[in-house]
């Protein structure tokens, strides 16, 4: 009897127990469930790589272990803004992706972005990096990095000529061609193929946006015209030609040959930017360089072509708001400025981080600083692409003696009121 006794007693306890580990795992499993429907999926949209972005996602999530990011990438431009726009028709857009000039307009116009004006985490942008995604007083991107390019030049052939490699004004520049070609060197090398070239870029930034700020508003509101500012700098940068300092047989080269060129040293000065350094580094490990800013005509007027870094926008669909908030305060804060820095390597404009640049980049750095950098495709508000080609095709016949200055900044007037309607 007492051995059933403890059998029985033996056997309840057992089951108690279990049932007990049982309720612990059921309740395990229930919290880790409750844990798993707390944390919030923000989905991200780049056209940076996962490469370059993930030191801030991990960086974030790390920060932020209550968000998980879920990452997605297409390939800048065309590809990414295409990409985009399919998934905003769709409804399928990511809580937060990337604005850049070229779709600026359709994006705010279209009403998909969220104003982001009155955030406290815009605070450390850059105005002239606000400015290049607002519209009617209101901004809808963080843009926390700029870019830059200038003139790049042979350290060793300007020693070996005796020249200065720091003009302060525009007839210093075309001096220093002018001595290049009679030591004997192809003094310099732009591109006039496919795209506006980036020297006259930032020689009209000198001579018309560092007195008037505001001049490309005032030119598709219809209070000036390109004719107006635009053809006493073609004047200007047409010396290049002229003074033979650039061959119409420049026309000829693409970007890639004109930077083989340069790795080579058989040109002595090339307008490129900071994306190119490795190249040159690699192609040509015993070349030094320095770059220079373009000067204009008044005396210590320099800059550079560049841009505005593209910038993080909400979706204005979004169901994870604050989530999407939260994640552009980090990347505003010093510590998501660093990690964006060191996975893209860009030129970081917003307070809160300085970056360490490449030696050469001095002067450029401080141009992007003192916000001295136009693209004037990037700072049109609409028409980019039909203004650009119009540009370019004026640029060529220009260099090849077909067209004047004033015919050019005529016929992008024509242009551009064809383009309005009017």
């Amino acid at each position: 009897m007492k051995k059933l006794l403890f059998i029985l007693l033996f056997s309840l306890l057992t089951f108690v127990a279990c049932s007990s580990s049982e309720n612990e795992a059921e309740s395990d499993d229930t919290t880790e469930t409750e844990s798993s429907e707390e944390k919030v999926t923000l989905s991200f949209l780049s056209w940076d790589g996962e490469e370059a972005m993930n030191p801030v996602i991990e960086g974030f999530e790390e920060a932020h272990p209550e968000i998980e990011i879920e990452f997605s990438h297409a390939p800048p431009v065309e590809g990414y803004i295409s990409n985009l726009q399919t998934r905003l028709l769709s409804d399928s857009a990511a809580d937060v992706f990337i604005m850049a000039a070229e779709n600026r307009n359709d994006l705010i116009q279209g009403d998909y972005v969220v104003d982001l004006t009155d955030e406290a985490f815009m605070e450390p942008i850059s105005e002239a990096n606000k400015a290049a995604y607002s519209q009617d007083g209101k901004t809808y991107a963080l843009s926390v990095s700029s870019w830059g390019g200038g003139a790049f030049y042979n350290k060793k052939i300007f020693e070996e000529a005796g020249i200065d490699p720091k003009p302060q004004t525009w007839e210093e520049f075309i001096e220093i061609g002018k001595q290049l070609e009679e030591f004997g060197v192809t003094p310099f090398y732009d591109t006039f193929q496919s795209e506006i070239p980036g020297s006259l870029s930032a020689l009209s930034g000198a001579e018309i946006i560092s007195d008037n700020p505001d001049y490309d508003t005032q030119l598709f509101n219809g209070e000036t015209t390109f004719s107006d500012e635009w053809t006493s700098v073609l004047e200007t940068y047409n010396q290049l030609f002229t003074e033979g300092i650039v061959k119409e047989a420049a026309l000829g080269l693409n970007g890639d040959q004109i930077l083989s060129e340069f790795i080579n040293e058989n040109v002595a000065m090339l307008m490129t930017g900071p994306w190119n350094i490795n190249a040159i580094e690699e192609g040509n490990p015993d070349l030094e360089f320095g770059v220079m800013p373009i000067p204009g005509t008044e005396e210590g007027t320099l800059f550079a072509s560049g841009a505005a870094s593209p910038g993080y926008a909400i979706n204005k669909s979004t169901e994870n708001m604050e989530a999407a908030k939260t994640f552009l305060e980090y990347l505003s804060s010093p510590e998501g400025l660093e990690l964006i820095y060191e996975g893209t390597g860009a030129f970081i404009t917003a307070d809160g981080y300085e970056a360490e640049t490449h030696p050469s980049l001095e002067l450029i750095s401080e141009a992007l600083l003192d916000n001295r950098y136009y693209l004037p495709q990037i700072s049109w508000p609409r028409h980019n692409n039909e203004l650009s080609q119009e540009f370019i095709v004026g640029i060529q016949d220009m260099i090849m003696g077909n067209s004047t200055p004033e015919d050019i900044t005529n016929r992008l007037d024509q242009r551009l009121n064809e383009l309005e309607g009017n």
